[in-house]
């Protein structure tokens, strides 16, 4: 077991995670075995960090677009005796570190800015996906970053990006559901399995 103690954040850089390690422990939510783990859309590195002190892995990999997170990663890092490695990219941009056997990301999940919006700078940033582009991206790169029989972990919202959505942004993907847990809030987990690689190398083995 990792020597755990704190999970380091300013305002800004929070994004719920708090909150989610919570209904975790509350509920007891259980993940397969896995070897090692990167969170995109990282924030402090609420979600990675915590599996990562759960299931005793140390190959923990964090991805954000926003440097200010790099500080208090490291902080984290330095008073666990941890060595998370931090990456400023836009989904996998700029990603540069090894293939991982479990993905998480409690990712930007509504696709337009609403017309009554009156919330704070850092809103935005954690919240809006316009028009899906983060979403886009993200799983048309997914199959290069995440082993074949590795585990995909989303948090989404139900309202915008209902699970049938998901499906349909990664269809060259095989992606199976191992569960769903849904909460009060409109908010969904979901545990995916990567089983093979994409339709189009199947194809192609086939010829």
């Amino acid at each position: 077991m990792l020597n755990f103690r704190n999970i380091y954040w300013k305002n800004g850089l929070n994004g719920g995670g708090i909150s989610w390690i919570r209904e975790c422990i509350s509920n007891e939510i259980q993940f397969p075995k896995f070897n090692s783990i990167m969170e995109m859309c990282s924030g402090p590195g609420f979600m990675g960090y915590h599996l990562a002190m759960k299931y005793g892995i140390n190959d923990i990999h964090l991805v954000d677009i926003y440097e200010p997170n790099r500080e208090v990663i490291e902080k984290t890092n330095s008073e666990n005796n941890l060595d998370a490695k931090f990456y400023l990219s836009d989904t996998f941009d700029n990603y540069d570190g090894p293939m991982v056997d479990f993905i998480c990301s409690n990712p930007p999940h509504i696709p337009y800015v609403p017309e009554e919006y009156h919330g704070d700078e850092a809103t935005p940033r954690i919240l809006i996906d316009e028009d899906l582009q983060f979403h886009k991206k993200f799983f048309n790169g997914l199959d290069k970053h995440l082993k074949v029989g590795g585990y995909l972990f989303l948090l989404e919202n139900e309202k915008y990006i209902p699970l049938s959505l998901i499906y349909s942004m990664c269809d060259r993907l095989e992606l199976k559901k191992r569960w769903v847990w849904n909460n009060k809030s409109g908010l969904y987990s979901a545990l995916l399995k990567y089983h093979s690689t994409s339709l189009e190398t199947q194809r192609e083995n086939l010829i």
